[in-house]
């Protein structure tokens, strides 16, 4: 898990050391003999440039897709609970009380606890007691009529529609891309830069500048993944933004 912080300081890092590698040879092996290969170097980095390029998109694709499934899963099953809570307005007193009081306490708890939790990749279990006191609530109705039988079965299935977007979100809290990724996007980036050093120049200042450009925009891509790959943790993951619109909706609806 990666923050602001770390973030700055792994791309600072590379950025040096890629000019410090260009130094070491331009030490050892002079600009002025390595200009007649500049045409085979300058080839193959613009190939592998261009392949390493399609992979950085395809992984950012991905990790994305992941982040923003992450989300829109979060936000439904802020948005169950909410439709939950206003199908048991017309139920029975008891039971629309006891419904109302164990989603205020699951919203509520998701806030405070699950998503601190989920951000160091720890298990709330206490959510697995709240969500078994909710579906107790729901099922322990006997509806008196046609109409509130509908609503129990409306019920039942928002609670069904919550009970697997949790299991999704606790899938997601935990999913990486696979390690031999990882040794693809690092290993090609590294090589990318090295053969970049291999570059003769008469202006030093146009190779550093080429090299630190180019170190830069490919750890940038590789901590954006690394970031974006777990969509709860990191300097950019997913806030538990529909719970707290969720929460202050309840407080409206049922007037506490």
């Amino acid at each position: 898990m990666l923050d602001v912080v770390c973030d700055i300081i792994i791309i600072v890092s590379v950025v040096i050391a890629a000019n410090l590698v260009s130094w070491i040879v331009d030490r050892t092996w002079h600009p002025s003999k390595r200009r007649i290969h500049n045409d085979l170097i300058a080839w193959q980095v613009g190939t592998l440039g261009t392949i390493y390029a399609v992979i950085i998109g395809f992984m950012l694709l991905t990790v994305w897709t992941k982040y923003d499934a992450a989300q829109a899963n979060a936000d439904l099953e802020a948005n169950t609970l909410v439709s939950i809570n206003r199908i048991a307005v017309n139920l029975s007193p008891s039971q629309k009380d006891e419904i109302q009081k164990a989603a205020r306490e699951y919203v509520d708890f998701m806030i405070r606890r699950e998503w601190p939790d989920m951000e160091h990749r720890q298990a709330a279990h206490d959510s697995d007691r709240l969500m078994r006191r909710l579906n107790k609530a729901i099922l322990a109705g006997k509806p008196s009529d046609p109409a509130q039988n509908v609503l129990l079965d409306h019920a039942v299935t928002e609670l069904s529609t919550m009970t697997e977007c949790r299991r999704m979100r606790q899938t997601q809290c935990n999913a990486e891309l696979p390690v031999v990724l990882w040794f693809i996007l690092v290993l090609g980036g590294t090589v990318t830069i090295l053969i970049s050093c291999l570059l003769g120049t008469e202006s030093k200042c146009l190779h550093v500048l080429l090299i630190s450009a180019l170190s830069f925009m490919i750890t940038l891509s590789i901590v954006a993944i690394a970031d974006i790959n777990q969509p709860f943790q990191g300097a950019t993951h997913v806030a538990p933004t529909g719970f707290i619109r969720a929460s202050q909706t309840l407080q409206e609806e049922n007037g506490s």
